[in-house]
């Protein structure tokens, strides 16, 4: 009776020391699981930053394409206009080499 009450003691010491092990790894478990959580939230965290920031990148890639379709817009209808000048020149270099042969005519006719 004896033995048997020593084996059950040493059973039961067992079973106490397990039982303390196996609280362990469950600590070691919960210290994971929240050091887990916090990440995760952290990272969350970083995402929601990383959208807005995406977000607000959009939005100033919009206003800069609106910007370059009007200065686009103000350089086409500047082109226009330097197009247009340089054709009027051209037609007042005609109009002005045309009226100097006349005139050199007309002289020639007077001096005659």
């Amino acid at each position: 009776m004896r033995k048997d009450a020593d084996n059950l003691q040493y059973e039961l010491a067992k079973l106490r020391e397990e039982k303390a092990h196996d609280q362990d790894d469950i600590n070691r478990l919960r210290d994971g699981v929240a050091m887990k959580e916090r990440e995760c939230q952290d990272n969350d965290a970083r995402i929601k930053s990383i959208d807005y920031d995406l977000y607000k990148a959009q939005e100033r890639s919009n206003e800069l394409s609106k910007l370059a379709d009007a200065k686009e817009f103000e350089l086409r209808r500047t082109s226009e206009a330097l197009d247009n000048a340089v054709a009027e020149l051209a037609r007042t270099k005609d109009d002005h080499s045309r009226l100097m042969v006349e005139a050199q005519a007309l002289q020639r006719n007077l001096d005659g």
